[in-house]
Formats: structure tokens, C-alpha cells, sequence
């Protein structure tokens, strides 16, 4: 290192008042002192090696004093050097991050309210199509199968499952289901299920929202609605227990699309029912018309149209 003394003293400066050093050489005084290389510096910022010294030498010349040590082609802070740094580099920070909240402020948010299920087997792999139609539109996604108060919580829009009366909120019909029983491939081999009346020998999965006795009637079964079997309260544990092998799940069509069509999970027999309920789009009136809301009821309407079998599972 070359001693402080050894330096060319450089000409003290009076500033006025509001004097301020220059951004663009408080940049690329920091990108050197973090590199300790004009070259690297020059790479990162994009700039030649000459600008970069033409900044560092204003620099030092406003302030009066050296801010690197130079022997050869090696470079190093000086005293007053390391003391700036730590001040450029705290306000550079703040900036940024001032910047950056200015941009998120820019991004207007949409809240939506759905089932876990729902959200994992059929709106999460369809929303990077709405964010590349509107990227300034940032979502938040409340996944929950308690029910909100659209008038009252911090929520914008809800998918809700069920018969469409909402009392006065804005509500629009997405989509409808069919009910079939699946399992997993090696469950279907080790019961050879190959009709309807097979299932007598077969574990079925209970969902306490979704009872057996339609389906049951529309396969010409005289059962009673199961009594035995294991049972839960998530549409989501139903079907990860069927593809675990634990028995036959009563499924809806758009929430097993994926694992059908992975193999996953497979359909036993030809006999379907629909669904008594629906997805729904809802919202406060009020709000339909608001650029955020109106947008995704588009997208979301154009996404369900014309689909026969669609939204499945119960959260409200």
C-alpha cells in the first residue's frame, strides 16, 4: 500500500450550500471500491475503463481528497475512501429501495378468495395466462375454505362453490362438474374393479361435502350412503389419499384433470353425475366495474367458456 503522504494532494474546494457530488460518480466510485478494479467496474456498469476514471477523478477532485490507493494495477481505499463507502453505499441502497416501492405502488393488487383445491388443480395453472395479459395487476391469492365477507374483509373477488345466492353481490356462473369415482392405478389392479357394483369390496373414501348415495343411484346401486371408510374435510386429502392407494375417491372432473391425465388417477367406469353445485365468480357490485376486477372476470369467464365439465371442490 502507498502511504497517504506519498499521494498527489489534490487542491482543497469550497462548496456552496446545496452542493451535492454527482450520482453517476458516487456509482461508479462504489462499483470500483466493491471490485477493486476500474476494469470490472467498467464491465458491471457498462461504461468504458476511461469513464469510469474520468468519474472517480471528478470526484476526488470535488471532494478534495483521494478515494483509492494506485500502485501499478493495483488499487486499493484509502482512509477517507472506506469511510465514504459506507455512506454512498447505505444511500444507494436507499434509493433502490425507494425505487422499488414506487414501482410496486405502480402495481395495482387484485385480492382473490378460493379452496386450496381449486387454486392448486385448476387456477394456479391457468393465472400466468392473466399475468401476461396484465402484469401491472398484482394478485393475492386467499386460499381458505372459510367463507369471507366480500362487504366487509379485505377481499376482492371470491370462487366460490356452491348454488349462486349470494344475496346482492355481483355473481356469475364459471363452471359445473361431473362426479365419477377414481383410484390409483395399482389400487384398480389389486381389486379388479371393473363394475359398478365391484365397489362392495372396495375402501371408499368418504369427503363430508360430497356424499356417495347420487352416484350410487345414477349406477343403479340400492346402497345407502357409506357409513365406514375414512373420512375428511379437505377435497385435496381425499384424492392424495386415493393416490396413495387408501381406496376410491368421488371426484370432480376439473380437480383430477391433472392427475388423470399424468395417470395418476383413473377413471372406473362410464357412469357420471353432475355436480348439484357450482364455481362462481363473485364480488361486490360496486366493484365489477373497477379496472382490476373487471379484468379478471374476462379473463376468467374466456378461460371457462364453453367447458361441459369444469371447477371442482367445495369450499364454501
Amino acid at each position: 500500500m502507498i502511504e497517504k503522504s506519498r499521494q498527489k494532494k489534490l487542491p482543497e474546494r469550497r462548496f456552496p450550500p446545496r452542493w451535492k457530488p454527482p450520482l453517476h460518480a458516487l456509482i461508479a466510485f462504489q462499483a470500483v471500491a466493491r471490485n477493486l478494479s476500474f476494469t470490472k467496474a467498467a464491465e458491471e456498469l457498462c461504461l468504458t475503463h476511461g469513464a469510469v476514471s474520468h468519474r472517480i477523478k471528478i470526484l476526488e477532485e470535488q471532494l478534495g481528497f483521494p478515494l483509492f490507493y494506485r500502485q501499478h494495477r493495483v488499487i486499493s481505499l484509502s482512509r477517507d475512501g472506506i469511510s465514504l463507502l459506507d455512506t454512498v453505499t447505505r444511500a444507494l441502497s436507499l434509493l433502490e429501495n425507494a425505487c422499488a416501492t414506487k414501482d410496486r405502488a405502480r402495481k395495482s393488487s387484485l385480492r382473490i378468495s378460493t379452496s386450496p383445491a381449486f387454486a392448486a388443480n385448476w387456477l394456479l395453472g391457468k393465472l400466468t395466462q392473466f399475468q401476461m395479459m396484465y402484469p401491472d395487476i398484482e394478485i393475492e391469492m386467499h386460499a381458505s375454505y372459510e367463507l369471507v365477507d366480500l362487504e366487509v374483509d379485505e377481499i376482492d373477488v371470491a370462487i366460490r362453490y356452491g348454488d349462486g345466492n349470494w344475496g346482492d353481490l355481483f355473481c356469475h356462473r364459471l363452471l359445473t362438474d361431473q362426479l365419477f369415482p377414481v383410484c390409483s392405478p395399482a389400487y384398480l389392479q389389486a381389486k379388479g374393479l371393473s363394475a359398478p357394483h365391484d365397489l362392495s369390496r372396495a375402501v371408499l373414501l368418504r369427503y363430508c361435502r360430497e356424499p356417495w348415495l347420487p352416484w350410487f343411484q345414477a349406477a343403479g346401486l340400492i346402497w345407502p350412503e357409506p357409513q365406514t371408510g375414512p373420512i375428511f374435510n379437505d377435497l385435496g386429502l381425499v384424492l392424495e389419499a386415493a393416490l396413495l392407494s387408501y381406496g376410491v375417491a368421488l371426484a370432480r372432473s376439473t380437480i383430477v384433470e391433472k392427475s388423470m391425465a399424468a395417470g395418476r388417477l383413473q377413471k372406473l367406469f362410464d357412469v357420471i353425475t353432475p355436480s348439484r353445485y357450482a364455481y362462481y365468480f363473485v364480488c361486490p357490485s360496486n366493484q365489477i366495474r373497477r379496472h382490476e376486477t373487471a379484468s379478471f372476470f374476462e379473463w376468467i369467464r374466456s378461460a371457462t367458456l364453453g367447458k361441459s365439465q369444469d371447477v371442482a371442490d367445495p369450499s364454501w
